[in-house]
């Protein structure tokens, strides 16, 4: 990470820590995330990133040892070189290849700035020391994320639009036993709810209609919209 070396006396807490060039330590790891979105999209603006079909998702999540800022790029195409250099998807035969494109490769880099701006890193992997102000990775997504994202998106789509089932109004169901299907309304209005719809249900299902046979259910009848 490039940025100023501060010393203890100035909030470092060793010569060895670097700091991003935006580092502000007020800032909490879900406003930092908040800033990068605002970064992203500045520089998708500016021309410095690509935009249209390209996305940046960012995700900010706490944890026991800390926080994390996690970057996923959605949408950028081939970002990988196979074994014989041919550009290639993101997954192939089950696997990512490890080679990035040099458009990936510059795209990662770039969005990787952005995120260490905010940043502080006084790590020492020598000695299993780890020492930053946040945790995270900057990641392409796969193809079979991007599947699976489209399948829940759909999925959420469906849930929202599907018609929802009418409430029950209790009073009116009471009134429709006893004027529909002969049963005391005393009987109906003191038995339990739950037990009352079952029976009513049952009725209808062994044809136990008493008179009255072809009555159907108007909505506002027995039932109340939600």
């Amino acid at each position: 990470m490039e940025g100023e070396i501060l010393p203890p006396e100035r909030g470092g807490v060793s010569s060895r820590r670097r700091y991003g060039s935006k580092y502000d330590g007020s800032l909490s790891t879900k406003d930092i995330a908040g800033r990068i979105r605002a970064d992203l999209k500045a520089a998708v603006a500016a021309g410095d990133l690509p935009g249209d079909s390209v996305t940046y998702g960012v995700r900010a999540r706490y944890f026991s040892g800390g926080s994390a800022i996690d970057i996923t790029i959605r949408g950028f195409g081939a970002t990988r070189v196979d074994g014989n250099g041919a550009e290639t998807d993101n997954r192939r035969d089950g696997k990512s290849w490890p080679w990035l494109t040099d458009a990936a490769r510059d795209v990662m880099a770039k969005v990787s700035a952005i995120r260490d701006a905010y940043n502080h890193d006084g790590s020492d992997i020598m000695t299993d020391y780890f020492d930053v102000n946040y945790y995270g990775s900057v990641e392409f997504e796969s193809d079979w994320e991007a599947g699976e994202r489209a399948r829940l998106n759909a999925k959420r789509l469906a849930d929202k639009n599907k018609p929802k089932a009418p409430k029950v109004n209790k009073r009116a169901l009471v009134d429709h036993v006893s004027k529909h299907h002969r049963r005391s309304w005393n009987w109906a209005n003191t038995t339990n709810f739950a037990t009352l719809s079952a029976a009513h249900a049952a009725m209808h299902r062994h044809g136990r209609y008493a008179f009255d046979t072809d009555h159907t259910h108007e909505e506002g009848e027995w039932l109340r919209a939600s």
